[in-house]
């Protein structure tokens, strides 16, 4: 039998004519992405220290592997966005440590779009696990893109229908007055908090805008 390499290379460009050398490879790959995909799973979301442990194994993995990094983030989104409350904070917390880990340009390459493009999500619950998200990830992507990536959405989000998420929103942008400069507190979050403690409807959102 040929060496795997070169079965590998003769089936992915069709040149393969050995039924039981193709019916082999395609087992053992489908056996090895299995594994690689519980054991990402499992390093991802069940150990709180996990990241630091899987950075380079990771990595490695993307290098090698196309079609990883996808996994790792339809993972993610399904979790994020799941129905359990501790599993989407658990998500929620792990996506701070990727951004802590990989840093803030490989986050904004990888995690930040497809987290701020849920917030307009008709799920109000969704809406919410993104500003968890933000109020996770900010600390760590900076004041800069905390100002052009997160705070427009924020400010966006205090608009919303649901109760609910205003206040979440009321919540965030006292939590992301640290990071921004004075003059953002001035001009925008500033604003937005008086607009949510004029809010007529929830007690609430009055309650922690003020």
């Amino acid at each position: 039998m040929a060496p795997t390499y070169t079965l590998l290379a003769d089936l992915r460009a069709g040149r393969c004519s050995n039924t039981a050398e193709v019916r082999l490879l395609r087992s053992v790959y489908k056996s090895v992405s299995s594994c690689l995909h519980v054991i990402l799973m499992f390093f991802i979301f069940f150990f709180n220290g996990t990241v630091y442990l899987c950075k380079y194994f990771t990595i490695n993995l993307m290098n090698k592997f196309q079609g990883i990094l996808s996994f790792v983030h339809n993972t993610v989104w399904k979790v994020l966005f799941g129905k359990v409350y501790s599993i989407r904070e658990a998500a929620a917390n792990n996506l701070r440590r990727f951004a802590e880990e990989f840093g803030p340009e490989w986050a904004m390459q990888h995690l930040v779009p497809q987290v701020l493009d849920m917030v307009t999500n008709p799920h109000y619950l969704h809406r919410m696990m993104v500003l968890r998200a933000i109020s996770l990830m900010a600390p760590v992507m900076g004041s800069e893109i905390t100002c052009s990536k997160f705070l427009p959405v924020v400010a966006e989000a205090s608009k919303d229908r649901v109760p609910n998420v205003k206040f979440n929103v009321a919540k965030l942008l006292q939590s992301l007055i640290p990071i921004v400069d004075q003059s953002v507190v001035e001009k925008t979050i500033r604003q937005c908090l008086v607009d949510l403690s004029e809010d007529p409807d929830v007690v609430d959102v009055r309650y922690f805008a003020n």
